[in-house]
């Protein structure tokens, strides 16, 4: 996805305004949480955070607060794991692409390369660690949003050359 443009479907969004749908929820699932929320306020504290974050009016709860199926089923406080999945790759990616293998692989759309040293770095360890320690010796660091960020600058300026 290439064209940036705001919409209430996360599932829907583009690239750059994903994180921002998921900011969202984050920031509603702490407050129900800490209970400066109540559960009937939902509806309007949904609808100024997407005005807030994507400028967008919410025409009624189907298209808001109630799209997603995560609450109804007892996943609160899973929503920032999109987010650290997209940092995560960002930062998986920036170290791949240091092999040089890897980088003659993309530049020919062989995605093997990439593919053996995602099996190499990350999946050949299952659940023998976690996260974090996985990330950590793929990437010879802890998570870092850096590579995530210069990816959508340098995307996003090049495309809308700003």
């Amino acid at each position: 996805m290439n064209r940036v443009e705001p919409g209430l479907i996360r599932v829907e969004s583009d690239e750059l305004t994903y994180d921002f749908h998921i900011m969202l929820r984050v920031e509603i699932e702490a407050a129900l949480i800490d209970g400066s929320l109540k559960v009937s306020e939902l509806p309007e504290a949904w609808n100024a955070k997407v005005k807030e974050y994507l400028g967008l009016e919410v025409p009624n709860d189907r298209l808001g607060v109630l799209q997603d199926v995560h609450w109804s089923s007892g996943q609160v406080g899973t929503f920032c794991n999109y987010t650290i999945g997209n940092v995560m790759a960002g930062q998986l990616f920036a170290s791949a692409t240091e092999d040089s293998r890897v980088r003659d692989g993309l530049a020919t759309a062989d995605y093997l390369p990439l593919r053996e040293w995602m099996t190499e770095h990350v999946h050949r360890h299952g659940r023998r660690y976690t996260r974090d320690e996985i990330l950590e010796k793929a990437t010879g660091r802890a998570l870092d949003p850096t590579f995530y960020i210069q990816h959508l600058t340098q995307k996003y300026s090049d495309i809308y050359e700003i």
